[in-house]
C-alpha cells in the first residue's frame, strides 16, 4: 500500500497532519527531525502501528515556517533520514517505565518543551534497537508529556537488559 497524507487547516497558524501507511522503523524519528528542521512544532499527536501499516495524526504549528504547508512532502520526511540533527543535549522532569503484558516496553516523559527535543529522544531510544509501536504526544504551556510503548526489532521484545539500560539512560535525562 501506497504512503499517504492529509494536511486540514484547523485554526489560525496550525493544521492536522494525518499519515497513513508503512513507513520504516525510524520513521517518528525522521518525520520530527525533519519538522523540526522546518520550524514546524508538533503540538501534539498520536500513532498506532497495526500490522504493518500506521495510522497517525499530528497538531502542527506553522507560526515559524516561512513555505507554504502544503508544499512539504510529509511521506517523505518520515522515509527519509535527516541531516544534521543537533546533539544538544536533553532534559526530563521524569519518567515511568514499565514492562507491558504483551512483552513491550512503556515510557512516558515529562518535561520542559525543546526544540527538536522528540527527534533527539527517540534518536537515543533507537540505539537501544528499540522502536515505537505506538505514541502520544502533548505539548501544552511549554511543557511535553508523552507516551511511548516500544518494542524490539521485528516482533521481538525487549530484554531485560535492554529495558535496564534505558531506565538508566531515561535517569540520566532526569534534572
Amino acid at each position: 500500500m501506497e504512503s499517504t497524507h492529509r494536511l486540514t487547516p484547523i485554526r489560525d497558524g496550525q493544521q492536522r497532519l494525518e499519515l497513513h501507511g508503512s513507513f520504516p522503523p525510524h520513521w517518528p524519528g525522521h518525520l520530527t527531525a525533519g519538522l523540526a528542521g522546518k520550524k514546524i512544532s508538533i503540538l501534539s499527536g498520536n500513532a498506532r502501528k497495526k500490522q504493518f501499516e500506521w495510522n497517525a495524526s499530528f497538531t502542527l504549528d506553522f507560526s515559524r515556517f516561512l513555505g507554504l504547508p502544503d508544499k512539504v512532502n510529509y511521506v517523505e520526511l518520515a522515509q527519509t533520514e535527516p541531516a544534521g540533527l543537533p546533539d544538544e543535549a536533553i532534559r526530563l522532569d521524569d519518567f515511568v517505565l514499565r514492562r507491558l503484558a504483551s512483552g513491550d516496553v512503556e515510557v512516558t516523559i515529562t518535561g520542559p518543551d525543546q526544540i527538536g527535543f522528540l527527534a533527539r529522544f527517540l534518536r537515543k531510544v533507537t540505539f537501544l534497537s528499540l522502536f515505537p509501536k505506538e505514541f502520544d504526544i502533548d505539548t501544552i504551556g511549554g511543557a511535553i508529556r508523552d507516551r511511548f510503548v516500544f518494542g524490539g526489532i521485528g516482533s521481538l521484545k525487549p530484554t531485560a537488559a535492554v529495558e535496564e539500560i534505558l531506565n538508566k539512560t531515561l535517569k540520566g535525562l532526569v534534572e
